[in-house]
């Protein structure tokens, strides 16, 4: 199952997809990540990021903790949510994040990049449903009142 994103094919929650696949063997850039005890210093997971930033402050946040080949990706798809769908995400994100963390605060930068890879698919994705959804269902709604004070 995929959904079609401005024109491009997105894998529902959950799914791999062929890049997504073939990281899991280890083929991660982590050069510019931060370790796990970095990552929580200052009492947890900071995403450093909100729903008002730019793409290129996202892809500047998620490279401390994911994979430095996809970070420009998961940017521009979360900037795509709109500043309200953004931001929850985000927030989804440094729950999880922080969670993932504080049970494996050894995790090594592989383990890091390949939870926060799917992390980052899974809620952009999932939050990419719900605004497509709310927007279907607000057209829809009007769309009725229309035709009932029309005719």
């Amino acid at each position: 199952m995929s959904f079609t994103v401005n024109n491009r094919s997105t894998p529902a929650a959950g799914q791999q997809t062929t890049a997504a696949a073939g990281s899991a063997s280890g083929s991660f850039d982590t050069s510019q990540m931060l370790s796990a005890k970095e990552l929580t210093s200052g009492g947890g997971f900071k995403i450093g990021v909100n729903k008002d930033s730019k793409p290129e402050q996202l892809a500047e946040a998620f490279q401390r903790f994911s994979d430095n080949k996809s970070v420009v990706g998961y940017a521009q798809m979360a900037s795509q949510l709109g500043k309200e769908f953004q931001g929850k995400m985000l927030d989804s994100v440094e729950k999880k994040m922080n969670k993932f963390l504080a049970d494996k605060p050894n995790a090594s930068k592989t383990e890091i990049a390949e939870f926060a890879k799917k992390t980052l698919l899974n809620d952009t994705v999932m939050y990419q449903t719900m605004k497509q959804t709310i927007t279907q269902m607000a057209n829809d709604a009007i769309s009725r009142m229309k035709d009932t004070f029309e005719g």
